[in-house]
């Protein structure tokens, strides 16, 4: 650079605009320019980024009403613009490019073409000028201020057209005067958690709705006003986005926006709009008019759903359940009328019913039934956000009409729609409607089907009146699952002896067909026999010497877990002899006991066959002993999945040396059992999982399993009666298992636990 050309940069009003030129030597004008031609290779977008910023700050706009910094990243191009034209009209940008370069770079820019290389070497020097000669006084952002304004003014007005148009060309109308900022942060800002105190006293106020309110929010309200008002005003669902990924793109976070950049007055207008277009729906309006949530919209179709899906878990899956648009809707009756007859018809049909559940106490079961306020179960706490309540027939029968969750504003709906609705009468109907559509797809057995659908009710009336069905005394069924387990287990050389029967009778029951006698043994039969085969899987793995992930316990779960367990009862044909609705052999899910006992829940979410497989085990063990069941759950196992090997017992070892030596000679494990321990350091961790199951057998084939706390501390807590207080006892009881067997231990370790057991009672 000459002087001359230093003269005249210094004399250029776009360096003017960077610094004072007086304060400015040649020497330092000469070395920026030389730094910056070396520096033009790289992508200097932070001072576009500098000025931005200087331009958000002048124009008032807070860069966190963005939360995105894609979004301002959009600008830098005009900001490039804008800037090479001042640079042209300042007669500068000479400066910046190569002699030969000049001419193109003009060419290029009048065609548009700043993403040249040449042009953004160019600008990519004038960046370093720039950020070398400024000091921080936004001087530059200032001079450039008005032209960087009217671009980007363009640029937003051209976007918001396209992206926006539906929703702009409303608000337009009915609110005119919305700043084009409200448009820009609506696409890109996150969900307003939190609306304006003066905007949301203004909806509480005219509509009756707190937008702030957490219950609210909680059942859904938010969000539904948010699309009900949404679409009124833009009637395309595409077009908004409700709570999507912590997002809100609804007309309710647009309004915010207009209160924050316009005023409320323009809120509002657009409020009282969206209201307005909203209640031409005449469903929209009577929520309205009453106050009512909006997630209300819904309630009536919701019920027919929560009614039919209900049905549909008892006779879709077992006979041809193809109900007509038609009878739908008499599920809410009285709603919709003219369901008369069919309700007289399901009368009559559970009548009869309970004449055949309750052949001796029929009049008692149908009138304590039907008084439908009748408390039949004691206070409980639902849930930690639920407080206790009770629940009663009415509760119960009308479950996926209202819900257990018992908002008032269902409540208040359905009787404003229907003040029918809810009186006794209404109840007992919709039940007996319920009672038609099942007899009449439910083909020849309706009463079984009828028992499966109330058994939750019966049951509390049962236990509260001491009153005892026909279906859980059926002795034929009994006896006929009875006569088919014992031909399965004679397969096995198990000739079951019948004064036993009872065990195995209870093993085959399903919940709902147990006497509470029989119930009262479920849980000691089941931990039991779960023991038991969980040591028989962990036999198999430990023996097995080409089982490389022995200590991978998701591979071992492929085996515990009750889908596994299912499998092995349709294999031996102990899913035939289950005890359950249609003579049981399809029901091979249960409901979760817990939540079915305390009637809050009737989907099927699990396996009892992989329970009632468990309490036969346990059983087997209790007629003859733990050794002869765990060679009949080992047998199982094996003959359901083929990828598992018989084990190969070693005992053929020195156990003095094992049990004595606090250090283990890994060499010699490896020629007894040359499967479990293949890892380096790993090999004492093999131990663990047979201890844990031996713990369990051991606990309760010496203290017994026979009451909640004997289990409870059995479940929670599987060392707790022997002792492992160091490196050596961790593995001892497995040591003597190996050696002599699960009969021996248990006679070797029965003084030791229950001393144990005695000093933690106390």
């Amino acid at each position: 650079m000459t002087k001359k050309e230093v003269e005249g940069f210094l004399s250029n009003p776009f360096f003017a605009a960077l610094t004072n030129p007086k304060d400015v030597d040649e020497e330092t004008i000469k070395s920026t320019f030389k730094n910056a031609f070396e520096y033009d290779s790289r992508d200097n977008d932070h001072i576009y980024r500098h000025i931005l910023d200087d331009y958000f700050s002048i124009a008032k706009i807070s860069q966190t009403d963005f939360n995105s910094i894609n979004f301002r990243n959009n600008y830098i191009p005009i900001v490039k613009q804008v800037v090479l034209e001042f640079l042209l009209q300042e007669d500068a940008l000479k400066y910046f490019c190569y002699d030969d370069e000049y001419e193109k770079i003009i060419q290029l820019i009048e065609r548009k073409q700043i993403t040249s290389k040449i042009v953004v070497s160019s600008l990519n020097r004038i960046s370093y000028t720039i950020k070398s000669f400024s000091n921080q006084n936004s001087t530059l952002s200032l001079i450039l201020y008005s032209n960087i304004k009217s671009h980007i003014t363009k640029f937003d007005n051209d976007h918001i057209v396209k992206t926006m148009g539906p929703l702009k060309k409303i608000i337009d109308k009915i609110a005119s005067g919305v700043k084009s900022q409200c448009y820009i942060d609506f696409e890109h800002i996150l969900y307003v958690h939190k609306l304006q105190e003066e905007l949301v006293d203004y909806v509480k106020e005219k509509y009756g709705y707190d937008l702030n309110n957490h219950e609210y929010i909680h059942y859904g309200v938010k969000t539904f006003i948010s699309k009900v008002l949404s679409m009124a005003v833009v009637n395309d669902d595409s077009f908004w986005v409700f709570n999507d990924v912590g997002r809100d793109k609804s007309i309710i976070t647009f309004v915010s926006l207009v209160y924050k950049y316009n005023d409320l007055a323009h809120a509002t207008k657009i409020i009282d709009y969206a209201f307005k277009e909203a209640c031409k729906d005449k469903k929209i309006k009577f929520l309205c008019d009453n106050h009512l949530p909006f997630f209300l919209y819904d309630i009536e179709e919701n019920m027919i759903n929560w009614s039919l899906n209900r049905l549909s878990v008892y006779l879709s899956d077992y006979v041809d359940f193809k109900i007509t648009n038609e009878e739908l809707n008499g599920f809410i009756y009285p709603l919709y009328d003219g369901y008369e007859d069919n309700i007289q018809t399901g009368e009559k049909v559970f009548k009869s019913f309970l004449k055949d559940v309750y052949p001796d106490d029929y009049e008692k079961a149908f009138d304590e039934f039907t008084k439908i306020d009748n408390v039949i179960q004691e206070s409980k706490i639902i849930n930690p956000r639920k407080t206790a309540r009770e629940l009663s027939v009415r509760d119960i029968v009308d479950y996926h009409v209202l819900g257990y969750d018992n908002v008032e504003e269902k409540k208040k709906y359905l009787n404003l729609v229907n003040k029918e609705f809810l009186i006794d009468e209404s109840v007992l109907k919709r039940l007996y409607y319920r009672v038609y559509i099942i007899n009449k797809y439910s083909k020849n057995e309706t009463f079984r089907y009828l028992y499966e659908y109330l058994y939750e009710v019966l049951k509390k009336i049962e236990i509260k009146f001491n009153l005892k069905s026909s279906y859980v005394m059926d002795t034929e069924l009994r006896d006929n699952s009875y006569a088919l387990v014992k031909k399965i287990l004679s397969n096995y050389n198990l000739n079951i002896d019948d004064k036993y029967k009872e065990l195995y009778v209870t093993a085959l029951l399903d919940r709902k067909y147990a006497t509470a006698e029989e119930a009262s043994k479920f849980a000691e039969l089941e931990q039991f026999g779960d023991a038991i085969y969980e040591l028989a899987v962990d036999n198999i793995i430990f023996y097995d010497p080409e089982y490389k992930k022995s200590l991978d316990h998701t591979e071992r779960e492929n085996y515990v877990k009750a889908d596994s367990q299912v499998l092995i009862t349709k294999k031996i044909g102990l899913d035939k002899a289950y005890i359950s609705r249609l003579n049981n052999s399809l029901n091979t899910k249960y409901d979760a006991y817990e939540l079915y006992d305390n009637g809050l829940d009737n989907s099927f979410n699990g396996h009892y066959l992989a329970d009632s497989l468990e309490m036969v085990i346990g059983a087997v063990a209790k007629e003859f002993n733990i050794q002869t069941a765990l060679d009949f759950a080992t047998k199982v196992i094996l003959e359901t999945f083929d990828e598992l090997k018989e084990p190969v017992i070693f005992k053929n070892f020195d156990i003095v040396k094992l049990s004595n030596d606090s250090n283990i000679d890994k060499d010699y494990l490896n020629k007894i059992y040359p499967g479990p321990f293949l890892e380096e350091n790993d090999y004492y961790m093999e131990y663990s999982q047979l201890q844990y199951a031996l713990n369990k057998i051991l606990k309760i084939a010496i203290i017994g399993n026979d009451t909640v706390e004997k289990r409870n501390m059995i479940a929670a807590d599987i060392n707790k009666l022997i002792p492992n207080e160091d490196y050596h006892s961790y593995y001892q009881v497995v040591v003597c298992y190996l050696y002599y067997g699960i009969e021996e231990t248990i006679n070797k370790y029965r003084s030791l636990v229950e001393s144990n057991y005695k000093q933690s009672m106390n």
